[in-house]
């Protein structure tokens, strides 16, 4: 003789083994898109950091010398720093600058990255403004020269 409940496990193992197998095409699934955006989002960081080592050289260039500052806020163009050259010193892609004057003593710098093997373009602008920094030591005028020993100085006051 059958118990009556011997037919009722058979679907509920069914049911669990179709839950399991969804479950697991969804994770499947989402591993595969997450690889992909992984990758994208890879390119687009190499496409950023490219612009940012622009942005770079655009400023020790005009740190350089007082007249490179002094000519870039006036709008003079710099040679290779006018979209005119790209720079490929860096591997993984090549980037481009722009170094224009802008109001109140400040230079723009327009630096374009480009990614070599996904072609991703990404630009930052950054503003720079020339003005004087005060040091840590500050002597109100009063600072002289000492004659105890050649090279020293002492803060009267």
């Amino acid at each position: 003789m059958r118990h009556p409940r011997s037919g009722q496990v058979l679907p509920i193992v069914m049911v669990a083994i179709l839950v399991i197998i969804l479950l697991i095409g969804g994770l499947i699934s989402w591993m595969q898109n997450n690889s992909t955006w992984a990758v994208r989002n890879q390119k687009t960081t190499t496409a950023i950091n490219l612009a940012e080592a622009g942005v770079d050289r655009a400023v020790w260039e005009l740190q350089s010398t007082t007249t490179t500052w002094l000519a870039a806020a006036a709008g003079t163009s710099l040679s290779g720093y006018n979209f005119d050259t790209t720079y490929t010193d860096i591997p993984g892609g090549s980037y481009r600058i722009k170094i224009s004057s802008a109001p109140n003593n400040s230079v723009t710098i327009l630096s374009e990255g480009r990614d070599n093997t996904t072609k991703n373009i990404r630009a930052i602008s950054a503003v720079f403004k020339n003005q004087t920094i005060y040091s840590a030591m500050m002597s109100g005028g009063n600072v002289t020269w000492s004659n105890h020993r050649a090279g020293q100085y002492h803060i009267v006051g």
